[in-house]
């Protein structure tokens, strides 16, 4: 079943392939979601982010769904990793792909608010400084895509502003690191 959702890229890029699976979309999406379920693979997460840049007119009525999904993943990959399972990080870093591929879909402005809130767990998590620099990149890149597309920034978003400050600038030495 890997192999078989990890080759599903490559034959995206025949379009009798791509006409031949557009009917059956929805079915393709749900058998990487389960396969994401049973196995952290960067391949099959790879797979998916190319269904979804090929098929994302279809794809766009599961964005939050997928979003969800792909939220949830990154944190099970996340807490797989470890020094000897690059194999999570890749998928982790793979979710955060696939997610600004989605959001850079034209998507409405409630859809933007809703990933909002289903991603505020995710930004808090790649911009913390125990975060793996393999995420800090997608993970803003993910910020970003949100950003450009809301018509308006939330009070959730500008927290950010800060914290993006902080890692470009580093923080300064008179804030405790111990808010409690």
């Amino acid at each position: 079943r890997v192999y078989a959702a990890s080759s599903l890229k490559f034959l995206l890029d025949q379009e009798i392939a791509v006409k031949l699976l557009r009917p059956h979309i929805q079915e393709v999406i749900k058998i990487f979601v389960k396969l994401m379920d049973d196995i952290d693979n960067e391949e099959v997460v790879s797979s998916l982010e190319e269904v979804v840049a090929v098929y994302h007119e279809e794809v766009s009525p599961y964005a939050l769904d997928l979003i969800l999904k792909l939220a949830d993943s990154f944190f099970v990959y996340t807490s797989n990793e470890d020094e000897e399972n690059t194999e999570a990080t890749l998928a982790a870093a793979g979710c955060l792909g696939t997610i600004k591929k989605i959001l850079k879909f034209k998507l409405s402005q409630e859809a933007y608010h809703k990933a909002v809130d289903i991603l505020v767990p995710v930004f808090n998590h790649v911009l913390t400084e125990e975060a793996s620099m393999a995420y800090l990149e997608d993970g803003i890149a993910c910020f970003n895509a949100v950003l450009f597309n809301v018509n308006e920034i939330s009070e959730k978003l500008w927290h950010y502003f800060l914290v993006i400050n902080y890692i470009i600038t580093g923080k300064p030495a008179n804030i405790p690191t111990d808010i409690s």
